[in-house]
């Protein structure tokens, strides 16, 4: 658990005396976690997030700031949700919580902000390209996005239940989550085929991965997979895909990112509402 760092606790604890509450979040210090958080709930109220790295990182950053300010501070630390039906890990000294969905992500998987953000973009350029044009296209072109997607999510959910069943020894290799994987999805399940070989887990690896195919079948449409699919890589190829410049090369992350947050100045209800819970929590 790194320590975070002087000038993050320093700029955190101006925060809470001045009597504002500061919510540590995972993702980079001015990232784009911190900042579309701030984005949507910085504006009208005492709050300030700040972006320090991974769920570790925030639990360390919200244990070492309580010893250093008064009692009537807030700070809260919020992670993301990963896999919900998880073991809960939120506490209460020092408080943290828990983000509904996976990630921060999963909230920008919205069809009529996307299909906001192609006019846009195409407004003084003619019309978008064909299958791009209207609300109706974007959400099937997005839902068919979250459908290819699923992979990953299965791929992850297969490391994180797989971990936690089957002792680590030394004929097993770490494997990370995929969150910005550019690699061929069909790849996915022959790759850990290959990695529980070694230790016994190929029957439980082909039951955990036809359960989550199974649940990714039962969501219905785009708004149910945004809340089920891992949403930092489901994003960030449904980034690349976007039409929005005549040429065929994809533009910048943080154009596209930017380009959203313009359109969807207000958070999503179901975040609104979470984040009201947290802040008003006593």
């Amino acid at each position: 658990m790194r320590p975070a760092t002087r000038a993050l606790l320093e700029e955190m604890l101006r925060t809470v005396r001045s009597g504002a509450t500061a919510v540590v979040c995972e993702g980079a210090a001015h990232g784009f976690d911190q900042n579309i958080y701030n984005h949507w709930f910085g504006g009208g109220r005492a709050v300030r997030f700040f972006g320090h790295s991974g769920c570790g990182q925030v639990r360390g950053a919200v244990a070492e700031l309580s010893p250093l300010a008064e009692l009537t501070f807030r700070v809260v630390g919020l992670v993301d949700g990963d896999f919900l039906d998880a073991e809960v890990e939120e506490t209460d000294a020092p408080p943290i919580r828990r983000l509904p969905r996976p990630s921060i992500e999963n909230y920008l998987l919205e069809p009529s902000h996307w299909h906001a953000v192609i006019d846009r973009a195409w407004r003084l350029a003619g019309a978008p390209p064909e299958g791009w044009r209207t609300q109706a296209e974007v959400a099937q072109r997005l839902e068919e996005h979250c459908r290819e997607c699923v992979p990953i999510t299965a791929h992850n959910r297969c490391v994180q239940i797989i971990s936690e069943e089957f002792a680590r020894s030394d004929e097993r290799r770490y494997i990370r989550y995929l969150e910005y994987s550019d690699q061929d999805l069909g790849v996915l399940l022959d790759q850990l085929r290959t990695w529980t070989s070694g230790f016994g887990a190929h029957e439980r690896l082909a039951e955990i991965w036809a359960t989550e195919m199974s649940a990714a079948d039962r969501c219905r449409n785009v708004e149910e997979l945004a809340r089920y699919v891992f949403g930092k890589p489901t994003f960030r190829r449904w980034a690349r895909k976007l039409p929005l410049t005549s040429e065929r090369s994809s533009v910048p992350l943080d154009y596209v990112l930017n380009s959203y947050a313009d359109v969807a100045s207000h958070p999503p209800a179901e975040l609104a509402q979470f984040m009201d819970s947290i802040l008003s929590d006593p």
